[in-house]
């Protein structure tokens, strides 16, 4: 939530712009609808989630991720969302989720491979590891849509979701 900070005789205020222009102008580019409209395609997208019998027909407020990975251009996005667990589906909406970016040196394949192998996603690309594919599996996989049908669903508008089949995914308490 973004605040306005206003001085009225010399006192201190806030303001809350969340529903405001300002703020929907602001914070669009790093949106997924605009990270897909400004960088295309991603070569990969991941989802990551978990299956558990404490949290079904509950509603969090973080629990399913999306990654976008571009290596050509040097960029790696993860949003976290809202998370709604059923008793056969894990449901997440990019609309309104935080947002994670991590940034390499634009066309060196090479130096991004590099960067991600020291960063929080090591191993998740270009191969998915054996040890990561329980965490993060490709949407073809998790969602049933490939990469041009979630880019076409989501570079215009990030107010859709996204369903998984909540027995692909860990159980947390056994990990």
């Amino acid at each position: 939530m973004l605040e306005k900070i206003t001085t009225t005789s010399g006192e201190m205020s806030s303001k809350k712009i969340f529903d405001e222009k300002f703020f929907g102008d602001r914070i669009y580019p790093y949106t997924l609808a605009g990270i897909l409209s400004s960088l295309g395609k991603p070569t990969e997208v991941l989802l990551s989630t978990f299956d558990s019998d404490k949290y079904r027909g509950q509603k969090m407020e973080e629990g399913f991720y999306i990654l976008l990975i571009y290596p050509e251009k040097g960029v790696i996005v993860r949003y976290s969302m809202k998370i709604n667990v059923t008793d056969k589906s894990v449901f997440g909406c990019p609309e309104g989720a935080s947002v994670k970016m991590r940034l390499f040196p634009q066309g060196d394949i090479n130096s991004f491979s590099q960067g991600l192998a020291q960063s929080d996603w090591a191993g998740i690309w270009p191969d998915l590891g054996e040890s990561e594919s329980k965490y993060w599996i490709p949407i073809d996989k998790a969602a049933n849509l490939d990469i041009n049908q979630f880019y076409d669903s989501f570079r215009e508008s990030s107010d859709k979701c996204l369903v998984t089949p909540i027995n692909i995914w860990p159980d947390p308490s056994t990990l």
